[in-house]
């Protein structure tokens, strides 16, 4: 049975109700309006594009909310956001646009105790919607008349169901959430630079459990940016209870996903997973702070010119570990990375070597571990000579720095 906590809804609005600002537009952002997910005319696609075009961007922003957010009470974030990411850009000589996604996440009956489940369902039935009709309907029409254009994609709770929706039309769901619309022009791949996954409301196993591929040959996103919340310390509290009530979301928890996926990802070098100073509170400008934009936009410009933009530090690493011999010894090292994304490539590389394949990964061995450090990082200890993962069994992994951190010190 369904149980959606009152809490919980109350915790995914991810904006409060701000002041409105009146200077948004193309000197600071261009808002659209995609209600619940009605799709758009020929002309109302035009008309809600021309801003961007106007501007001849190279890098495109769009940024996209989520769950209980009143039309036009994004603007004072959004604004601010919006001012930060053109400030990075202007800074690197780039012509930057940035686009605020708007739609009807408040659903009658959010704040009321008794209706808020069926709201929660209505508002990611109405997400995927949204994503699959009118956001698709503009940015494959930005990418028909503006093909130089990149396009960064800024996600946060529950609008990472919108974008979702919009890049991987064909992603499968295994939920409650019913009824939302088949997606516009699904065939036609629409090619993202970069998509952010803030505090992402997406099942943390909704890729495995859809089971799609993730394309080597012709990826359509250049880097997949997902903030996890940390094992050991504070986390957001709002993914936090939605894990008591629908099970973990993907801003709470390492992703699962089949090998091929990890794979794919990982072997290109196309997932980033970030636990830097993940906030508490679940608010999109603390999500999207300035730095964690200076960390998020010089990537995004990296994987959309390798040649020409220098190289984030977090690539770098991942590179080098990428670029070592198949050696145990050589990567272990890097598992005490300070970096979560450097962590989870060692790891990756550690599972082909010692077990074959990232079968581990894939079959919840890895997380449940992690878990467990969490929660009990003394069983940890006592238990993983039984472990059926080599990584494990041989205390490479988790490392006793970590489980120093999570309480379980060395003594």
């Amino acid at each position: 049975m369904r149980l959606i906590k009152t809490s919980l809804i109350l915790l995914l609005g991810c904006l409060p109700a701000l002041a409105q600002d009146k200077t948004e537009g193309p000197g600071r952002y261009s808002p659209v309006w995609l209600g619940k997910g009605e799709a758009l005319s020929p002309a109302q696609v035009e008309h809600s594009i021309a801003p961007i075009l106007a501007q001849k961007p190279q890098h495109l922003v769009v940024m996209v909310h989520g769950f209980g957010i009143p039309k036009d009470d994004t603007k004072e974030d959004y604004a601010k956001v919006s001012d930060q990411i053109k400030e990075i850009f202007d800074a690197r000589g780039v012509r930057s646009a940035v686009l605020g996604v708007e739609w009807e996440s408040a659903i009658p009956g959010d704040q009321v105790p008794w209706q808020t489940e069926d709201a929660y369902f209505t508002a990611i039935s109405r997400a995927r919607t949204v994503g699959h009709v009118p956001l698709r309907q503009l940015l494959l029409a930005i990418e028909q008349q503006s093909p130089g254009t990149k396009v960064d994609v800024l996600s946060h709770s529950l609008g990472c169901e919108v974008s979702a929706a919009a890049i991987y039309p064909e992603l499968t769901y295994k939920d409650d959430a019913k009824d939302f619309a088949p997606a516009y022009a699904p065939k036609r791949p629409l090619k993202t630079n970069f998509w952010g996954l803030m505090g992402s409301d997406l099942d943390y196993d909704v890729w495995y459990k859809s089971g799609m591929s993730f394309s080597s040959k012709s990826p359509r996103v250049g880097m997949h940016w997902m903030t996890i919340s940390s094992y050991t310390g504070d986390r957001d509290k709002a993914l936090l209870v939605r894990k008591f009530s629908r099970g973990y979301a993907g801003g709470s928890a390492i992703p699962r996903m089949t090998e091929g996926q990890w794979d794919t990802l990982m072997g290109n070098r196309t997932l980033m997973l970030d636990n830097q100073d993940v906030p508490t509170s679940h608010d999109f400008s603390q999500y999207l702070s300035k730095e964690r934009l200076q960390r998020m936009l010089p990537t995004a410009l990296f994987v959309a010119q390798p040649k020409q933009a220098p190289k984030p530090m977090e690539v770098a690493q991942m590179d080098k570990i990428l670029a070592l011999p198949n050696q145990a010894e050589s990567i272990k090292p890097w598992l005490n990375s300070p970096f979560l994304s450097s962590q989870s490539l060692a790891l990756w590389r550690l599972e082909h070597i010692l077990c074959g394949s990232s079968k581990h990964l894939a079959d919840g061995t890895i997380e449940a571990q992690a878990r467990l450090m969490r929660n009990q990082p003394a069983r940890v200890k006592a238990e993983r000579k039984d472990s059926k993962c080599v990584t494990i069994s041989r205390g490479y992994w988790p490392t006793q720095e970590q489980l120093t951190r999570a309480g379980a010190p060395n003594w």
